[in-house]
């Protein structure tokens, strides 16, 4: 196991990044078409509807539905992780970094991910071993190291990004035209309230 960690602490090539990366799309795929599809098509498939659905009922398909297309993926991509010798806090760093404006220093990034300095501080040095995020000194004070990903660590994060919204893209083109036409009249003031009372934050 100690000879399987210190392996993954070794700088990741491209090449390595990118075979997982295929994996991980092809995978994404898969998983979402026999999860995801049939529940999408049976959530927004023409009813009769004799009442106007509650709250709470509304609430649990969406819950549902959400929760589909999640584990569609989630599985496959901590498995990446794991083969990459990432573990949860590490890969959290980065989607975290990844969503950063400015370059935290490590004590700022372990109140974002709600870990403890010592546990963040681990993360960071074993990421920036595997060449997937960077260490700076702070101009004003040398004792701060800020740190952001690496053009490796932003290749990995877009990889996953990209192949989750591929396995959402494939999920929508199976539907009918009708099918989508109604998932589209029903996001579409949802997402609009959404872009109106959504606040930026900073990270």
């Amino acid at each position: 196991m100690a000879r399987g960690r210190r392996a993954g602490h070794r700088r990741l090539s491209r090449s390595v990044i990118d075979r997982w990366l295929d994996s991980a799309r092809s995978e994404l795929s898969r998983r979402s078409q026999s999860l995801a599809v049939s529940f999408l098509s049976e959530m927004i498939a023409p009813v009769k509807l004799t009442a106007t659905p509650s709250v709470e009922s509304v609430t649990d398909d969406v819950v549902g539905f959400l929760s589909h297309l999640k584990k569609s993926g989630e599985a496959h991509i901590l498995g990446v992780a794991a083969g990459l010798d990432l573990s949860f806090s590490q890969l959290r760093a980065m989607f975290v970094l990844a969503d950063c404006q400015d370059e935290p220093a490590v004590h700022e990034l372990a109140g974002r991910l709600g870990l403890s300095m010592v546990t963040a501080g681990r993360a960071v040095q074993a990421l920036t071993r595997a060449d997937l995020v960077t260490r700076r000194e702070d101009e004003r004070d040398r004792r701060v190291k800020r740190v952001k990903l690496s053009e490796h660590g932003r290749a990995l994060v877009a990889g996953f990004v990209h192949a989750h919204r591929e396995a959402v893209r494939e999920c929508v083109e199976s539907l009918s035209d009708r099918e989508r036409e109604q998932l589209a009249k029903a996001l579409t003031p949802i997402l609009a309230r959404g872009d109106q009372s959504a606040t930026t934050t900073a990270c």
